[in-house]
């Protein structure tokens, strides 16, 4: 429940909301899916790879992040490994794209 209210709080300011929305989507669906779902979950996340080469781009990437906290979680290492440096690059390039 509190997950969910994080992720509708209004973004800081500075942050465009179509930014910060589609992040929290994402990592929602990827940490909450089992593997036999991700591929529907994927699907509704993003245009289908077949109709783009970024739709396929995407549809890999998520793969590979979601392998990635499979292992950590697996390990029992923590996430904020994986998850902490994708969110700080995000904030460093919405910062230049929204000085």
């Amino acid at each position: 429940m509190e997950e969910e209210e994080l992720l509708r709080e209004p973004p800081e300011e500075g942050w465009p909301s179509t930014s910060a929305s589609p992040l929290g989507r994402v990592m929602r669906t990827l940490l909450a899916c089992r593997p036999r779902h991700l591929s529907a979950a994927i699907s509704r996340l993003g245009p289908s790879p077949s109709r783009s080469s970024s739709g396929a781009l995407l549809d890999e990437s998520l793969c590979f992040l979601w392998r990635q906290v499979e292992d950590a979680a697996k390990r029992e290492e923590p996430m904020d490994q994986i998850l902490i440096p994708m969110i700080e690059h995000l904030s460093i390039f919405m910062a230049a794209l929204y000085p």
